[in-house]
C-alpha cells in the first residue's frame, strides 16, 4: 500500500465491487491489469513489480498472454494470511523468500516458513522477480535440491519435464 495512491485504491476497489457483483449476474470478469506504476489501477504498482510480463516472457513467446486479472479478486487479498495455516500444513514446504520484494513481503514468508512443521526456507537477494533474474540459478538450484531430498526426484526428470 506504500505505494500506491489512494484514489487509485479506491478505484480499484470500486471496480472490484462491480466486477464481483457482476460475476453474480453472470457477467465476464472486469480485467485489471497485473502490475502498473503508483497512481494506475493495477493489483501491482510497487517499484520490483513493474515491467513483470517482461520478466515472465522476455521473448514474447506468449503473446496471447493477457496480462490481467479479475478485478474482484483484489477482495480476498486483505485478509490473506498463509502464515495463520502454516503450522498445518503436513507436507514438505519451500519457501523462496526475496530479501528485498516490495510485493510479497519477505517477513510474513520468512514466519510462515518458521511456523510450519516441516518447511525449509530460501532467502535470496533482490525483488519480487528475482528467481527468475538475479537469483534464478541460485533459486532452481535449492528447488531441485528440495524435490530431490523430499521426493528422491532425479534432478535431470526434473529438469526433463518428468520424462525419464
Amino acid at each position: 500500500m506504500r505505494f500506491q495512491k489512494p484514489s487509485a485504491m479506491l478505484r480499484l476497489t470500486g471496480r472490484a465491487l462491480l466486477d464481483a457483483a457482476g460475476g453474480l449476474a453472470g457477467r465476464p470478469p472486469r480485467l485489471v491489469p497485473l502490475d502498473g506504476p503508483p497512481g494506475t489501477v493495477a493489483f501491482l504498482t510497487t517499484p520490483d513489480a513493474i515491467g513483470g510480463g517482461a520478466v515472465l516472457d522476455p521473448d514474447g513467446r506468449y503473446p496471447q498472454w493477457q496480462q490481467a486479472a479479475a478485478a474482484r479478486s483484489v477482495l480476498g487479498v486483505g485478509s490473506y494470511r498463509p502464515g495463520r495455516v502454516a503450522p498445518r500444513i503436513r507436507v514438505p514446504l519451500l519457501v523462496v523468500a526475496c530479501d528485498d520484494d516490495r510485493s510479497a513481503l519477505a517477513g510474513p514468508a520468512i514466519a510462515a516458513a518458521g511456523r510450519a512443521p516441516d518447511a525449509e526456507l530460501v532467502r535470496v537477494p533482490g525483488g519480487h522477480y528475482a528467481p527468475f533474474l538475479a537469483a534464478h540459478e541460485q533459486t532452481v538450484e535449492a528447488e531441485l535440491d528440495f524435490l530431490h531430498r523430499r521426493l528422491g526426484v532425479p534432478a535431470a526428470v526434473v529438469l526433463e519435464g518428468g520424462r525419464a
